[in-house]
């Protein structure tokens, strides 16, 4: 019946007591309290526990079990030495005539349904230990393909370096700080660079501000200044263009798979194509 209780005052009818005593670490925690108020580093200590907000969690699911005693220590409740009865007795730690002497009907009952959650828990903590395992694999091969990225990047800034050195063009963004700039926005790494082709044009670049249209010229000549100029009507400025090309099956094709605009003067990005197709001459 709603209400019932044992004589200590444990109430059998608390839904919370199914997922409190559904975890072993919560148990393991009522059994380090119930002789002694033990502290908050204590108990990660023992348990093993680095995570402070997940300690901090299992101890919110046994509000009610457990209080704070004197200095901020832990402590067992009433209610709390009551399921920690329970859970000895479902561990075999008592024996099972006084089990069935002790218990009433409905918290045999209960009783069943904590096994019945603690061996889905187990269940669930094995599929999520397996699955750990499976990230950690996968972070390792994460990690070896950044090493890999971070020394194409140096490899290629070295290069580019040297290209920018003898290159006619002064725009305040280099040809391979462009470079680095597409790459950086659009998420590339070793594994999505492989087989690619990495290219640079500088264009110069007449847009009309009030309908955007635009035209580009590829830039053949260095120039005497490469500074925006803004005619109130129409507005010229010098991007790079940076392409991420493979080629396209066995044919005579192209496919540059992403290109992005640079702004020469400040890296703006300031658009970018996709799945462009050339023909190769």
């Amino acid at each position: 019946m709603a209400g019932d209780k044992p004589a200590d005052g444990f109430s059998i009818e608390k839904g919370e007591l199914f997922e409190a005593l559904g975890h072993p670490t919560r148990i393991r925690i009522l059994k380090l309290v119930q002789d002694s108020p033990t502290g908050f580093s204590d108990l990660k200590k023992a348990l093993g526990i680095e995570s402070s907000g997940l300690m901090q969690h299992h101890l919110r699911k046994l509000q009610g079990l457990v209080k704070v005693a004197d200095r901020g220590n832990y402590a067992l409740t009433d209610e709390g030495r009551e399921a920690l009865r329970v859970a000895l007795a479902m561990e075999g730690d008592r024996p099972a005539r006084r089990l069935r002497v002790t218990l009433s009907p409905a918290l045999a009952v209960c009783i069943l349904l904590v096994c019945t959650i603690a061996a889905v828990a187990s269940i669930s903590y094995l599929e999520n230990a397996s699955m750990r395992g499976a990230l950690d694999a996968a972070d390792q091969e994460m990690a070896q393909l950044n090493q890999s990225y971070t020394q194409l990047l140096s490899d290629m800034e070295h290069f580019n370096s040297q290209v920018d050195q003898q290159s006619p063009f002064l725009t305040r963004i280099s040809k391979s700080q462009a470079i680095r700039i597409a790459l950086a926005y659009g998420g590339w790494n070793a594994s999505s660079l492989r087989g690619q082709t990495v290219t640079g044009t500088l264009y110069y670049v007449a847009c009309n501000t009030s309908s955007n249209w635009r035209a580009r010229t590829n830039v053949t000549e260095p120039a005497a200044s490469y500074s925006p100029i803004n005619d109130g009507e129409m507005e010229y400025f010098y991007e790079w263009y940076i392409t991420i090309a493979g080629n396209f099956g066995n044919g005579p094709f192209q496919l540059c798979h992403t290109g992005y605009y640079i702004d020469a003067m400040n890296g703006q990005i300031l658009g970018m194509m996709v799945a462009d197709i050339n023909w190769i001459l």
